[in-house]
């Protein structure tokens, strides 16, 4: 979508306008959980990889949105495809999201890392949002409806 054609000044000004900037592994969690905090429908995370800490932060931030109708899901590596990790602590956070009323779909291959928030907000790059962040990892903020359904529309056909 960033390297599509621009047909005119006024597009390319819109969609800079909505791209709210990137983050790196350092700066982009108090913006992320935010927007988590203040989601009304519906939250999609996409992080191949877990880590406890963040897990547990997600379960315990999102319960009040759950309360209030949002659903949340949680795509990831099947624990028993990861192969190289600690089978034992990817299945016990699978666990953990799935007693916190979180939906999780398990994947056989590497996902893509994103978030989509709302069907409006996503959040995508190289970066796990709910694992070990790298130092070479960055995000991209974007507000935008065709892009969060075209990211959904993708996921779909490959989970």
């Amino acid at each position: 979508m960033l390297a599509a054609p621009v047909k005119y000044e006024g597009r390319l000004t819109q969609y800079v306008g909505r791209l709210n900037r990137t983050y790196d592994r350092k700066d982009y969690e108090e913006v992320f959980f935010r927007d988590l905090i203040e989601a009304d429908k519906v939250i999609v995370i996409s992080s191949p990889k877990l880590i406890r800490t963040k897990v547990m932060k997600l379960v315990s931030i999102i319960k009040s949105r759950q309360e209030s109708g949002v659903s949340v899901t949680v795509i990831t590596m099947d624990p028993n495809s990861i192969g190289y990790d600690d089978v034992i602590e990817s299945t016990l956070l699978v666990d953990e999201l799935l007693k916190g009323g979180i939906i999780v779909r398990k994947t056989k291959a590497m996902s893509e890392c994103y978030a989509v928030i709302d069907n409006r907000i996503v959040w995508h790059g190289g970066m796990n949002l709910l694992g070990k962040a790298e130092a070479w990892d960055n995000l991209m903020r974007v507000e935008n409806e065709q892009v969060a359904s075209e990211l959904l529309e993708i996921t779909e056909k490959s989970v």
